[in-house]
């Protein structure tokens, strides 16, 4: 088979994508529906974290090997949150197979640039991390709200989410976003940037968030509802540029901060949100290997009052990383009792939780030595087998987490919906579509 032929037995064509490729948009259009309706802030579902995209030179074999290893070292660095898997003593054993971790691929013509995309066996990648005994960031990711103001010969300015008329920015301007932007799609982190407008300048100067003044930021933060926040300045100094940063990677209101340098804004950026995505990963961050010996406790849950919440909750569970199941072992009126399997510490269990905002943290358990009682909806549905009911002994092997679970008034459905309409039948990609209020990232 001749490498026409090939590309066009393994072109990749995302669903509902035009032209924009194999990197989703996906995760911009939640992130802007999020801002667009007041919904509960949780973590992000992530997409694409094992597709890549890389110039080559042309479409023989050998271009096309050397663009796989250099696909496959992007998606170690998305998968684990860091450049330093790329530093083990058997990476190279690991990038030389990279051919054989291909699930799909295909040529792109971008600005008269030929690109291979590619797109990596995520179970087979996880696997090859656990035998380098790496661990691995997840799909479920927190959004990250960035306050970012910059000053150099074009004046002090912060970098927001685009022109909108009010505060029309320029040529440098767009070059700082960008370059953020890109930097935070090559390594996985979903990004939202304030839209700092005339009404938003008015509660909160520049120099407010120039100087890192927390309290007014954080108080201008919270109509975004993001997951995480950050604030940073960066200031020119001759030919270096150097950043000042904070950034919020557990769920309390302690931040992480550091400094860095850079000679330009491609390399400071990337600095910026390598440095943030390896904080992020030193927090989420699973060993794939550490499932086979996985720890097991009991969450309760009041305020299952369903079998939606009950779907509901599992779904969400089951999404987090470091959980392998979630199964239902009783309900007593509207308290779910679930037992969760989970690789790690129950603190990383615990922070995934938080990233879940209907996940609602109640200080301490009722006193409770009943049987649990199967409710009606329950029976009805019959999702929990009645061998699977246990007596409260179990609560007496395992730790204990207790949440409240908070249904917000408009679900997910109304998100989707408020989506559909921006694909529709239109022919323009969804980054079309979405115009230039498209909150940058993915």
């Amino acid at each position: 088979m001749d490498d026409d032929s090939m590309h066009q037995a393994v072109t990749i064509k995302a669903p509902g994508q035009g032209s924009s490729g194999i990197l989703s948009s996906l995760v911009a259009m939640l992130l802007l529906a999020a801002l667009l309706f007041p919904l509960p802030a949780q973590a992000v579902i992530v997409e694409g974290l094992h597709q890549a995209r890389v110039a080559v030179e042309n479409t023989g074999s050998e271009s096309r090997s050397q663009g796989f290893v250099k696909g496959l070292k992007q998606v170690l660095v998305r998968v684990t949150g860091s450049d330093r898997v790329l530093s083990h003593q058997d990476i190279a054993s690991l990038t030389n197979r990279a051919e054989s971790l291909v699930e799909e691929y295909s040529y792109r013509d971008l600005d008269g640039n030929l690109t291979l995309e590619m797109r990596f066996d995520g179970s087979s990648v996880t696997r090859q991390l656990a035998e380098l005994e790496q661990s691995v960031w997840g799909a479920n990711r927190p959004g990250v709200l960035a306050w970012v103001v910059v000053d150099d010969r074009a004046g002090r300015q912060l970098i927001k989410r685009g022109s909108d008329g009010d505060n029309g920015d320029d040529t440098d301007a767009r070059a700082w976003r960008q370059d953020l932007v890109n930097a935070a799609e090559l390594r996985g982190l979903p990004l939202l940037l304030p839209r700092y407008d005339s009404s938003e300048r008015n509660q909160l100067s520049l120099s407010e968030i120039w100087g890192q003044f927390m309290e007014p930021i954080r108080e201008m933060s919270r109509p975004y509802r993001a997951d995480r926040l950050a604030v940073v300045r960066i200031a020119a100094r001759g030919d270096t540029l150097q950043a000042r940063w904070q950034l919020q990677v557990r769920g309390e209101s302690a931040m992480e901060q550091g400094n860095l340098s850079a000679g330009s804004k491609e390399e400071l950026m990337d600095k910026l949100v390598a440095e943030w995505a390896r904080q992020f990963a030193a927090v989420y961050g699973v060993d794939p290997s550490a499932l086979e010996d996985a720890q097991r406790l009991e969450m309760r849950i009041d305020g299952v009052s369903s079998l939606a919440d009950y779907a509901s909750v599992r779904s969400a569970l089951m999404r987090m990383e470091p959980v392998e199941s979630a199964e239902p072992v009783g309900v007593r009126h509207d308290q779910l009792q679930v037992r969760v399997r989970f690789a790690g510490e129950v603190r990383t269990l615990e922070e995934y939780v938080a990233l879940d905002r209907r996940f609602e943290v109640v200080e301490q358990a009722p006193e409770d030595n009943d049987r649990p009682d199967m409710g009606n909806w329950l029976a009805a549905g019959q999702p929990i087998p009645q061998e699977t009911i246990e007596s409260d002994s179990f609560a007496s092997l395992y730790p204990t987490l207790q949440y409240r679970w908070v249904v917000a008034e408009r679900d997910s459905r109304d998100v989707l919906e408020a989506i559909e309409p921006l694909n529709g039948d239109s022919e323009e990609t969804p980054e079309e579509s979405l115009g230039d209020d498209t909150l940058p990232g993915f």
